[in-house]
């Protein structure tokens, strides 16, 4: 949402600064708040595997459910933006998208 925006994000796990920033420009994602921080629990230790706490399948749940809920929040949100957008203005948009590779540890598998 922030490129949709042309704003450029900050390269940071802080997923709360993040959200923050996002909704800075667009206070419909306000209630996506509780999710976010839920999500913020486990952003930073999730990347250090070993260093976890055992975690409860109901708590996996809740974490999951977050993660759906931000996840078809941000579904919507670029599909109103496509509806009304042009697919050249997209394309610029995409365009500013830094290609660069993941930070370790962040890569796709």
């Amino acid at each position: 949402m922030l490129i949709l925006k042309e704003q450029t994000p900050r390269r940071t796990h802080d997923l709360l600064a993040l959200f923050n920033s996002v909704v800075a420009l667009s206070d419909d994602w306000e209630g996506l708040r509780s999710d976010v921080l839920r999500l913020a629990e486990i952003a930073a230790s999730s990347r250090y595997p070993d260093d976890l706490s055992p975690i409860e399948n109901s708590e996996i749940e809740r974490f999951a459910e977050s993660a759906q809920n931000i996840v078809a929040h941000a579904r919507e949100a670029i599909g109103i933006c496509a509806q009304r957008g042009q697919p050249e203005v997209l394309r610029d948009v995409l365009a500013k998208v830094p290609d660069v590779p993941p930070v370790p540890g962040d890569e796709l598998r």
